[in-house]
């Protein structure tokens, strides 16, 4: 026999498992927005942070390029396997310019990131007294990294 007493106690139990659901669906909902907002600010960190690792490993490069220039004529025009990922190119006015890319070539003295596909590189150009120097650094695979990160991040916002 079902008395008064249990017929309360389903409606109590009724009304908790709603109000439950109702407020339980909220703090989801928050949680997931914030979780969202985490990942894309985590995300933007890594991307600065490695462009900036990028840039400080093309300076040390760059330096390092720059003492062996000091000796003017001593160093060889056109291409430079400087270390694995990073190629340099030293041009004297229009001599050595062939072996240039195109899209560094046109460059003035600075630093540059350029994408084609991709590929991304990191681009010091520099004068010194033995002609233009210019250092390319492959961070293709760095990009791949933090694009690889950025993923795992959505994945886990989707699933929460």
């Amino acid at each position: 026999m079902i008395t008064k007493l249990t017929l309360l106690r389903t409606a109590v139990r009724a009304d908790v498992r709603i109000g439950e659901n109702e407020y339980g669906g909220a703090v989801t909902a928050t949680v997931a927005l914030f979780l969202g907002l985490q990942s894309v600010l985590a995300y933007f960190a890594m991307h600065a942070q490695e462009d900036e690792l990028s840039d400080d490993m093309l300076r040390r490069e760059v330096q390092q390029l720059i003492t062996l220039t000091l000796k003017p004529g001593l160093m060889p025009v056109g291409s430079l396997a400087a270390s694995p990922g990073v190629t340099a190119y030293l041009t004297r006015g229009s001599e050595g310019m062939d072996a240039v890319p195109g899209d560094v070539r046109r460059l003035e003295p600075g630093l540059y990131q350029l994408s084609r596909g991709e590929t991304v590189h990191h681009v010091a150009v520099v004068d010194t007294e033995d002609g233009r120097l210019r250092v390319v650094l492959d961070a293709t695979a760095s990009e791949r990294v933090v694009y690889r990160f950025g993923y795992t991040l959505r994945a886990l916002w989707c699933i929460c």
